[in-house]
């Protein structure tokens, strides 16, 4: 999770607002963003006609909380 600590810190240094867009993602970065107070899932977009199929195959938008 060294890239998520990155960007905390970078908030730290630089407040902005910051969302996390991501695809086909790790089972073990789920967990981590699920219990890490800092995020909180804003949207899900399941891919039509590939989710059905592999329930990776969608957008997770996370956004840092304030």
């Amino acid at each position: 999770m060294k890239v998520i600590n990155n960007i905390l810190l970078s908030v730290e240094d630089s407040e902005r607002d910051i969302e996390l867009i991501l695809y086909y993602v790790a089972a073990d970065y789920i967990y981590y963003l699920e219990n890490h107070r800092a995020f909180e899932l804003k949207q899900e977009v399941k891919l039509p006609g590939l989710y059905e199929h592999n329930p990776n195959e969608r957008f997770l938008i996370y956004r840092l909380i304030r």
